[in-house]
């Protein structure tokens, strides 16, 4: 009885010592991430042309209509990617939409500052119980890739239909890019969709049993969850191009419909295989859109612009949302 009560008069000290100083190091977290983003977008010449092109528009009652819906879509956006998430995690650990959007939001938050945006998955993850942390980032890879599928086949496809013109007086040569392209987009589509036999493709490997327990996470998911998965995949893709015609449309930028999506397309097709800092996205994403939009339109400026307003809403403003869900994170299993 006596240990009992030496050892709980011990332990609470401890841990009420622990959670000061987890929530002292969440503030800290959060100062930093944002002082983080002042630094790098706020004083930022990109930032402040971007608001000079936006000082005569905002005049106008248009522009605040679309506004509004391009921040409605950032929205819509991040909670398709919420509800793809709760799927998947589904099978490691159930967990709340609530749950699902706050790790989505620190997870942008985390990959604004680290390559490729790897850090999304720490992000993610951390809301979740320790023991299933590993299996979860396992998780998030697949839809990862799913997401990155889609971006390829649209890009691919966007780049056939404009080769077809480039290559009109050499046919052959445009039929063997076709064929090529085609064989290539069913053999990652069909080894997507197989992904289970990656785990088994692991398994024979002497050196990677040992981590049976957190690979077998790709047996979890079947066509038809990857269809799912998929279907949501496309529905955010069309919603963050058609965000980037918006915004186009707004600034002045004056390309056809077909051909701003057609172009959107190898964009973010560049995007996609480019490794980068989403900090140091911006410079790229920018040289990327004027090569391709710049021989169709004069308003460089405005192409600049809205790459800049893209990139601004569905990436810098939820890392701000994202510094405040840090405070929800679990650093353990059990944080009292």
């Amino acid at each position: 009885m006596f240990s009992d009560l030496k050892l709980t008069v011990l332990t609470e000290p401890q841990t009420k010592s622990r959670n000061n100083l987890i929530l002292i190091l969440k503030i800290v977290i959060v100062f930093i991430s944002l002082w983080v983003i002042y630094r790098q977008v706020i004083v930022k010449d990109s930032f402040k042309e971007s608001l000079n092109e936006y000082r005569i528009l905002l005049t106008e009652r248009h522009t605040w209509f679309i506004l509004s819906a391009l921040l409605l879509m950032m929205v819509f956006n991040w909670l398709i990617e919420a509800v793809k998430w709760q799927l998947l995690m589904s099978k490691i650990q159930k967990v709340s939409l609530g749950v699902s959007v706050s790790a989505i939001f620190s997870g942008i938050t985390v990959s604004f500052f680290t390559p490729n945006r790897i850090g999304e998955y720490a992000g993610r993850v951390l809301h979740l119980d320790a023991p299933a942390r590993i299996k979860a980032v396992l998780a998030t890879l697949v839809g990862s890739m799913n997401q990155l599928l889609i971006t390829i086949i649209a890009g691919v496809l966007a780049l056939l239909i404009s080769l077809k013109s480039s290559l009109a007086d050499m046919r052959f040569a445009y039929s063997i890019i076709c064929g090529i392209s085609i064989v290539a987009l069913t053999g990652i589509v069909v080894f997507y969709f197989n992904v289970s036999q990656f785990y088994s493709f692991l398994h024979r490997i002497k050196y990677l049993k040992r981590f049976d327990k957190y690979t077998e996470v790709f047996t979890f998911y079947h066509r038809k969850e990857l269809s799912t998965i998929t279907w949501l995949s496309a529905l955010r893709y069309l919603v963050f191009t058609t965000q980037y015609v918006l915004l186009l449309y707004l600034l002045g930028v004056d390309i056809d419909l077909l051909t701003a999506y057609r172009l959107i397309f190898l964009i973010f097709l560049v995007m996609a295989i480019v490794p980068t800092f989403a900090i140091a996205e911006l410079s790229i994403r920018g040289s990327v859109a004027l090569y391709f939009m710049s021989p169709l339109s004069s308003e460089s400026t405005g192409i600049v612009a809205a790459s800049f307003s893209l990139w601004f809403i569905n990436l810098v403003l939820p890392a701000i949302i994202g510094a405040f869900t840090l405070f929800f994170i679990k650093l353990s299993k059990k944080e009292s």
